[in-house]
């Protein structure tokens, strides 16, 4: 009896136990099912892509620097006297060799005309005496003795003729004059400044880049040229001086542009944002800047890999607006996120709202 009582304890003990297993695996199987369910409640992010392309960039340097005039003159008398007539208005632009002043003259015009009178007959004399010579009548030691009065009668008399040129003056180049400091009847000396002239159409920007660009420009390149005073608008330039050596201070390398402006809307002082073209880089890849994440020692982007979103690591180039060359990390018709990324973490759920094939394959600057 005793025996038949601890079978069916065991019995039921086993039962209890195969009871508590059925019904743990009930619960693990629900929490499991439920789990899985939340996982596949969570919605996919909406995103905007672009598809990668390749295009035709080319390579840039950006620096800033002031225009100069390298044509500049201060226009002032080589001889003193009195202003008797002044033929221009402040900020006027004029031709080259237009008059500009004329100083009181009258004094050295007659003394122009009394040299050419003593020189005409000088002249006159020394034909005489060669007359005399060729027939003997005098020796050749009085021939000679008349040379001197004729090389002194022509030496004054482009003596008086520089100081009555001189009396006029004239714009020695084109361009835009100063305010003027003189007026009629004021007596000048020589040397005193009088007007300042200033080709605003030839200007010449100087900058420098870095060294590391050295190998890159080239006598010739293109640069452009954008300032505030002039919002909007672009002008341009060529490199026409590279220095022959590197600053040691501060490593960069001094260059020099011509800067034609023949809107003359730009003058010397102008404080300018400078972008010079380089070298050519063929099928580079591009894509657009807002595409890009930065994270603490690394860019990367979001790249759309089936309907996840892949965080991709890349090595970017040179920018220009608004797209950066991809120096490694994509291929050729790679999708990208370029919006909608905010929420986005590796390996995300995505759904696409409006594809975007941006940048196109047009040749760009970077």
């Amino acid at each position: 009896m005793k025996v038949n009582v601890i079978k069916q304890h065991k019995r039921k003990s086993s039962l209890t136990l195969i009871s508590l297993l059925v019904i743990s695996a009930i619960l693990i199987f629900c929490f499991s099912s439920h789990a899985n369910a939340k996982k596949k409640l969570v919605p996919a992010i909406v995103v905007n892509v672009a598809v990668v392309k390749q295009a035709n960039v080319t390579a840039s340097v950006s620096a800033i620097g002031s225009l100069i005039a390298p044509n500049k003159s201060t226009i002032s008398p080589e001889v003193s006297g009195y202003i008797k007539a002044i033929y221009f208005h402040n900020g006027e632009v004029v031709s080259a060799n237009q008059k500009l002043v004329q100083l009181d003259s009258a004094k050295t015009a007659a003394k122009v005309m009394s040299d050419k009178a003593a020189l005409q007959a000088t002249k006159l004399k020394y034909q005489q005496a060669q007359q005399l010579a060729a027939h003997h009548d005098i020796s050749k030691q009085n021939l000679a003795s008349f040379t001197p009065p004729l090389i002194e009668s022509q030496a004054l008399l482009k003596q008086d003729e520089a100081t009555l040129n001189h009396e006029t003056l004239r714009a020695p180049f084109a361009g835009k004059l100063s305010a003027k400091t003189i007026s009629v009847g004021d007596y000048v000396a020589a040397g005193k400044p009088i007007v300042t002239l200033v080709d605003t159409q030839h200007l010449q920007v100087d900058y420098t880049v870095s060294e590391n660009d050295l190998g890159k420009v080239k006598l010739g390149q293109r640069i452009t040229i954008e300032t505030n005073a002039f919002p909007g608008q672009t002008f341009y330039g060529t490199v026409n001086y590279i220095a022959p050596s590197i600053d040691p201070t501060s490593r960069t390398l001094a260059l020099q542009a011509v800067v034609m402006n023949q809107s003359n809307k730009l003058i010397p002082g102008l404080f300018v944002k400078i972008t010079q073209d380089m070298q050519k880089q063929q099928q580079a890849i591009l894509i657009p800047e807002q595409s890009v994440n930065a994270s603490f020692q690394r860019h990367f982007v979001y790249r759309i890999v089936g309907q996840k979103a892949i965080a991709t690591t890349v090595t970017l180039g040179q920018r220009y607006k608004g797209y950066v060359v991809v120096l490694k990390g994509l291929q050729k018709n790679d999708k990208i996120v370029i919006a909608g990324k905010q929420k986005l973490h590796d390996g995300a759920r995505i759904k696409i709202d409006k594809p975007n094939t941006k940048p196109n394959t047009k040749n760009q600057h970077a």
